[in-house]
């Protein structure tokens, strides 16, 4: 900043950026608040990049409504300048990210239509430049999958039929990025299908035993008959 030279009141210009604080992260329409002020005030001039955007000639608060879809996606300048009618300066500068951009989702496994049971790996991909939190959504319950890539889910938690999966990220620009698929849980039709095939399973190693001891005794018949006749 350079040096403040003072008029004969002894006192300097006041400069605020207000909003956004330094290092915000910004999107859309968004609106910059300031602040200028002095004893002997002249005019206050706003700028984006080294670009002037808007000046004032009025003491105290202003606003400007910035539409950031007009600035590239990245780091931007955001610089304050107050005059007073000695020639005195003041200013502040702070720093924002413009992020228009939405997060990428997608869910890897399983896809939509699947029927499913028991423990579920749910694999899912979610990116951003600025990405700050994934959630999973399975019916109405919420979980927190920030810091992964998967999330194992019990299926037999819920009951057999449709269900909803839906990933939703957010960046820290308030961008949000989702997409959902609906699955099919069938736990209760796979415990039938297991006890019916052990059912069925028992049933013929019953008519196996059966047939093995009425085969044995057949065999054993034959033989004895082969002894009665070499003894006549």
């Amino acid at each position: 900043m350079p040096p403040v030279k003072k008029d004969k009141s002894g006192a300097s210009p006041i400069a605020e950026i207000r909003k956004p604080i330094e290092n915000a992260h910004v999107k859309g329409t968004y609106e910059i608040v300031i602040y200028g002020s002095d004893v002997n005030f002249d005019l206050v001039n706003l700028y984006i990049d080294e670009a002037i955007i808007n000046t004032w000639n009025e003491v105290g608060t202003q606003t400007y409504t910035l539409d950031t879809t007009t600035l590239n996606d990245g780091s931007h300048t955001i610089k304050l300048i107050v005059y007073d009618q000695a020639g005195n300066t003041r200013e502040d500068t702070i720093t924002l990210t413009v992020d228009n951009t939405t997060p990428w989702v997608r869910i890897n496994v399983p896809s939509s239509g699947t029927e499913l049971s028991r423990t579920q790996n749910i694999m899912f991909t979610a990116s951003d430049a600025h990405l700050s939190k994934v959630l999973l959504y399975i019916d109405d319950k919420v979980f927190d999958v920030s810091n992964g890539t998967s999330y194992e889910w019990d299926t037999s938690s819920v009951d057999d039929g449709f269900h909803m999966l839906k990933i939703l990220a957010t960046d820290g620009a308030g961008n949000t990025g989702e997409t959902q698929i609906t699955v099919k849980t069938i736990n209760a039709q796979k415990a039938t299908e297991l006890r019916n095939f052990l059912l069925t399973i028992g049933v013929l190693s019953a008519s196996i035993i059966v047939f093995a001891i009425l085969f044995i005794k057949y065999r054993l018949g034959t033989l004895e008959i082969k002894r009665e006749g070499r003894k006549r």
